[in-house]
C-alpha cells in the first residue's frame, strides 16, 4: 500500500482552518458565549390518594401485548379498510384498543 502524501500538511491546514472564523466579526473577536441556565425540572403533579379513591380514577398502566401473527394481520387489514373509509390513517393498535374496550378488558 502506498504511503499517504501530504498528511502532515493537511493536518496543519485543518488546525488553522479550525482556528479561523468563517465570517469575520466587525469588532475583531467574537463575543464570549455564556451557557444558558437550565431551569430545574418541575416535579410531576400528583393527586393525593384520597382524591383518586373518591373519583375512582386510577393512573394509566403500560401494557405490552403480543397477539398471534394471524390476529395482528386481521387488525392491520381492518385498519387499512377503516383508513380508506375515514380518509385518515387508522393504526392496527387503535383497532386492537377498540376491540379490547368493547370486550371490557
Amino acid at each position: 500500500m502506498k504511503p499517504a502524501k501530504g498528511v502532515p500538511d493537511l493536518a496543519e491546514r485543518l488546525r488553522s482552518a479550525n482556528a479561523t472564523p468563517l465570517v469575520p466579526f466587525p469588532g475583531g473577536e467574537p463575543p464570549a458565549v455564556q451557557p444558558a441556565a437550565t431551569p430545574a425540572p418541575a416535579a410531576p403533579v400528583r393527586r393525593p390518594a384520597a382524591d383518586r379513591k373518591a373519583t375512582g380514577a386510577m393512573p394509566p398502566r403500560q401494557l405490552t401485548l403480543r397477539p398471534p401473527v394471524d390476529l395482528w394481520a386481521r387488525y392491520i387489514n381492518a385498519a387499512a379498510e377503516r383508513s380508506k373509509q375515514a380518509g385518515r390513517t387508522v393504526t392496527a393498535q387503535e383497532i386492537a384498543l377498540e376491540i379490547m374496550e368493547k370486550a371490557a378488558l
